[in-house]
């Protein structure tokens, strides 16, 4: 069964620029937590070379340049003062106590007593490592504000998630703007972003309780948390789903990994599916194949492979699109969110689904993704990745049907 407590290492976590492969569906599969901490955070980038090592407290203060040769060495102690000039040949031999006097040559003084080489300064004293600011974000401690509060805050960003309600996410924002649109008690089932389980056919309409909205329970690391909710009948199986939720603060970006547990008693077949409300406003877009159209309930542009719905347009219903790159990208309020995973061939997505569907409602809109479609051994797992990104918008940029440089934008993030 899957297992949130095996973390990956934060090496791997730290070295993803792009997610994972799809991960296969049969025997327990490893969350993503853990892992933020290493190089990103306390190693090179922040307390090692860059900052307490050889820049700050190492040759530039401590070391050679305040301590060695330049203060307490040759040219204090050695033979400019203590050494030949002041008591060697010069004073105390050949020319006042040697020949010319009777004296002994080189009586005068000891050569080289003016000073002891080196100790002006400790080597390596000028500041501890990791301690000086940096050029690489870190993440702001406590993962777990409260019971119903789990936050990755690094830089302005902050993903947020609320265990009792579904393990929803409830917040991803840059400078307090929140592009989710909030949970409120009279329409809980249309804000912030969750999980499903696809096909929609298995459940019909409202989700699965415990997996949409029941308290779920949580566990959590310095640098990450998982998500396990209780288990929904779907298809004559009990089905639950995990989520687990780690910063990569070298890419700026979040780590999402779901998870779909079968406990049997006989095989299922799902697909993971995200769905993330906005309000109606911005402009949506991700790259994709023509598909057939007859049963949309609205018309997206499509140019040069790219699909793209502007909110100024209006409408309501539901379309479904076979996407090719493996991302969508929802621009408003100056804000970029954009939504990563591994391309999934149209044969490989749940019936009567698409690999990226947008839903408008009457006062909001869905950006909805699919993973694979799977077989699920009984007490086996099939788990997807996720990588979620918030970035401004320049005010110059063009945010319109048809811009180019959107996608180029959003191509170059994803590097």
């Amino acid at each position: 069964m899957f297992d949130p407590t095996v973390l990956l290492s934060s090496r791997r976590i730290l070295a993803l620029a792009l997610l994972a492969p799809l991960a296969g569906c049969s025997g327990t599969a490893d969350p993503l937590p853990m892992g933020t901490g290493g190089a990103a955070t306390g190693g090179l980038a922040t307390g090692g070379a860059a900052t307490g090592g050889a820049a700050t407290g190492g040759a530039a203060t401590g070391g050679l340049a305040t301590g060695g040769a330049a203060t307490g060495g040759a040219a204090t102690g050695g033979a400019a003062t203590g050494g030949a000039a002041t008591g060697g040949a010069a004073t105390g031999g050949t020319a006042t106590g040697g020949a010319a006097t009777g004296g002994d040559p080189g009586t005068g003084g000891d050569p080289g007593t003016g000073g002891d080489p080196g100790t002006g300064g400790d080597p390596g004293t000028g500041g501890d490592p990791g301690t000086g600011g940096g050029m690489a974000l870190s993440l702001v401690e406590p993962v777990m504000r409260a019971s119903d509060s789990y936050v990755l805050e690094f830089g302005e960003t902050v993903f947020e998630v609320d265990p009792t309600q579904g393990a929803r996410i409830v917040t991803f924002s840059h400078e307090g703007t929140n592009l989710l649109r909030p949970l409120s008690s009279g329409d809980f089932l249309n804000g912030g972003a969750t999980l499903w389980v696809s096909p929609q056919d298995d459940w019909s309409w409202p989700p699965p309780t415990q997996i949409d909205e029941g308290n779920h329970s949580v566990d959590s690391d310095a640098v990450s948390f998982w998500t396990t909710s209780p288990s929904d009948n779907i298809a004559s199986n009990d089905i639950s789903v995990t989520k687990s939720f780690a910063a990569d603060l070298e890419a700026e970006a979040i780590l999402i990994q779901y998870g779909i547990d079968n406990a049997g008693p006989g095989a299922a077949q799902h697909g993971a599916w995200e769905v993330s409300r906005h309000s109606r406003s911005g402009l949506t877009f991700w790259p994709g194949t023509p598909v057939e159209e007859s049963n949309w309930e609205f018309t997206p542009s499509y140019q040069d492979g790219i699909y793209y719905w502007d909110e100024s347009v209006g409408g309501n219903g539901k379309i479904f699109t076979d996407g090719s790159a493996g991302w969508v990208a929802h621009a408003e309020n100056g804000l970029l969110f954009i939504k990563s995973w591994s391309d999934v061939p149209a044969g490989q997505i749940a019936p009567s689904h698409g690999e990226v569907e947008l839903y408008l409602g009457d006062n909001y809109i869905e950006v909805e993704m699919q993973g694979a479609y799977n077989s699920i051994l009984n007490g086996a797992s099939s788990t997807w990745d996720v990588k979620w990104y918030l970035r401004p918008l320049d005010d110059s940029l063009d945010v319109s049907v048809g811009n180019a440089d959107l996608v180029t934008l959003v191509e170059s993030i994803l590097q």
